[in-house]
């Protein structure tokens, strides 16, 4: 019987032998979780063991005569039956040794095929165990997004890197063609800014500041727009802030006026008319001692330009330095004797200082070269003053028609008629005078005029 189960035994440590490894490999950590166990069954064994040599010890004892009478009692049964056991043994040797050859042939794959059914059992319910345990919503919701960050955040660069470029290729594109185009635009605001630079440098209105006609000024205006559409002030010249400096001065805007010219002396410090025209800036600021600085730099610069010894006399006839006035006057008169404006200013200088006769001849001479509405008016203050009443109210008359909007006449004319008798006439004369902005006549309202207003 021993041997019988001796051959068994080596039948399937053979079998195990021959179990493929790659089985095993595959599940090994499931292996090595059923080697943990059998060492823990191995432990509580050895405790049961050492349980089971007390109860031993205890009932020895109690079972040892009991044993020792059984023993007598199975000897003689198995004395009895020995000789039978013996046959029996000889033929179920023969029918196991028969099996073992049977099973050692054929039994081995059919040990194989149910162990690595039930081990992948064993590993598929363990993987579904731990599956359930970590396949949370949860979880699948982190994965699915930690695994679609890496593609998004790839195509989101790309997709940026893309429209930046293909943005600043359309960029490039369009400030080309705006470049081409300002530049393109730029060349014809250049030649229509020259073309009018020499329509204005031709009829002198560079010098000639002040008294411009409706048209000159238009002119001068056109010419800054066209300056500022051409350029930025950046890149304007010394010329450029001269021309801004004159158009700002057209449109009263002295103090704008002012600026420019001296961003103009900043790059061309001898810029005389740049000098001359500041001057005249400021002087309608009524910043007069200013004035005469800029003025006396114009005439040291440029000593030969009647409008710039002209504008010196205006200048000092407003400072009552008029002695002084009238040698500028002269002064411009001796480089340009057709200078209607210094033949006006002197005789109204000398009417101030009571030359009228003098005055007058100056006056005729102005009215001559042009007729200002100024000169008719002066001459006409002055023959009132020699009480030639009938030229006065002749010049006042031409005065008021070249000018309905100029207060000095109205002022005149109410001089006139105060002379003739007519306190009425003159006090409606002296009424429009100061409301055009004459402030005298209100001397006159208040003298002659007992419901003039105050």
């Amino acid at each position: 019987m021993n041997f019988l189960f001796a051959i068994f035994i080596v039948g399937l440590t053979h079998m195990s032998e021959k179990i493929p490894q790659d089985s095993i490999s595959k599940t090994e950590h499931q292996i090595q979780e059923l080697k943990n166990e059998i060492e823990a069954l191995e432990k509580k064994l050895d405790k049961s063991q050492g349980h089971l040599e007390e109860l031993r010890n205890t009932e020895s004892k109690r079972v040892g005569e009991a044993i020792d009478h059984a023993i007598k009692e199975s000897r003689l049964m198995y004395e009895k039956s020995d000789q039978r056991l013996n046959i029996y043994l000889g033929v179920g040797g023969g029918v196991l040794l028969f099996a073992g050859f049977f099973f050692n042939f054929f039994g081995r794959r059919v040990i194989r095929e149910f162990m690595n059914r039930e081990l992948q059992k064993a590993l598929d319910k363990e993987v579904k165990t731990r599956l359930d345990e970590s396949l949370t919503e949860d979880w699948l919701k982190s994965q699915v997004e930690d695994r679609a960050q890496k593609p998004i955040s790839r195509a989101i660069d790309l997709l940026e890197k893309n429209f930046k470029r293909v943005s600043e290729e359309m960029i490039e594109e369009e400030k080309g063609k705006h470049d081409k185009q300002r530049k393109e635009a730029k060349e014809r605001l250049q030649i229509q800014l020259e073309t009018l630079r020499g329509e204005l440098e031709k009829v002198k209105i560079a010098e000639n500041s002040e008294n411009l006609s409706k048209e000159e000024k238009e002119k001068v205006i056109e010419f800054e727009e066209t300056l500022q559409e051409s350029k930025t002030e950046s890149e304007f010249t010394a010329n450029d802030w001269y021309w801004k400096g004159k158009a700002e001065f057209d449109r009263e805007e002295y103090e704008n006026s002012i600026r420019s010219y001296s961003k103009t002396l900043e790059l061309e410090a001898n810029d005389a008319k740049a000098w001359n025209n500041r001057g005249l800036a400021k002087s309608r600021l009524n910043l007069l001692d200013d004035a005469l600085k800029d003025y006396e730099k114009a005439t040291e610069l440029d000593p030969d330009s009647s409008i710039f010894w002209f504008n010196m006399g205006a200048l000092k006839t407003k400072l009552d330095r008029v002695e002084e006035s009238i040698q500028h006057y002269n002064k411009s008169l001796e480089l340009d004797p057709k200078m209607e404006y210094s033949w006006n200013n002197r005789g109204y200088s000398k009417i101030l200082l009571g030359q009228y006769s003098q005055a007058i001849e100056d006056l005729n001479e102005s009215i001559k070269l042009g007729g200002l509405p100024n000169a008719y008016a002066h001459r006409a203050y002055a023959n009132l003053m020699l009480d030639k009443l009938d030229s006065a109210l002749e010049d006042t008359e031409i005065a008021i028609k070249f000018d309905p909007d100029y207060a000095r006449p109205y002022f005149n004319l109410g001089l006139i008629r105060q002379k003739q008798g007519k306190t009425g006439e003159a006090c409606n004369a002296w009424k429009k005078a100061l409301k055009l902005g004459f402030e005298e006549a209100q001397e006159k309202l208040d003298e002659f005029c007992t419901d003039s207003p105050k």
